[in-house]
């Protein structure tokens, strides 16, 4: 099995599968989505995050208990600060916070890590099988977006990106929602780029 990403050739033929995670350019079928190949079956993974140790993730504070905290973060598993991982750092409900993922228990409980208060801005949701396009290779797109607009941006695997309130705000949320509508075209830096201008 391998794993395979927008853009990535998944058959030498052209081949109708399911709607919307694959598309047909030169006589190939290509991924539209994230997903996987296996024995010639190509399966999505769109709107799946699985979670593995080190992962950026964003989140917002849904809950305490016992100095604990649960954090909203687009997956199925419990997402916990425990207080010693906290420090002197004080949370409250509704608080939005970059962490990483320590560890996941056998249950599927994710214990997470390296905790950062993001202030103020908003959050928006995006497909996580996106989230490595708008990175793009060496962080290169996201690099492209915060250079262009002066916006400080926290992109989280699990789909969650937060965006500062300083900068030119609404045109970093429109380059990420055009990135996001076209992961799977070539030359989209460079679309990018132009719709961002000299900055």
């Amino acid at each position: 099995m391998v794993f395979v990403i927008p853009g990535d050739v998944i058959s030498e033929r052209p081949e109708q599968l399911k709607k919307g995670t694959t598309y047909i350019k030169d006589g190939k079928t290509y991924a539209a989505v994230v997903g996987t190949l296996e024995g010639g079956r190509f399966t999505s993974l769109e709107g799946v995050y699985l979670p593995m140790e080190g992962d950026p993730l964003v989140g917002i504070v849904v809950d305490e208990r016992h100095g604990n905290y649960t954090l909203d973060a687009n997956i199925a598993f419990p997402v916990l600060i425990l207080a010693k991982n906290l420090g002197r750092m004080k949370l409250r409900l509704g608080d939005c916070v970059s962490v990483k993922v320590a560890r996941i228990e056998d249950d599927g409980t994710i214990i997470a890590g390296d905790v950062r208060l993001l202030k103020g801005g908003k959050v928006i949701d995006v497909p996580p099988s996106k989230v490595p396009r708008i990175i793009g290779k060496k962080a290169s797109m996201l690099s492209l977006i915060k250079e262009k607009t002066g916006v400080d941006i926290f992109v989280g695997a699990n789909g969650y990106i937060w965006i500062g309130e300083r900068g030119k705000v609404t045109m970093a949320m429109k380059a990420i929602k055009t990135i996001v509508a076209k992961a799977h075209l070539a030359g989209l830096t460079d679309e990018i780029s132009k719709m961002l201008g000299s900055g």
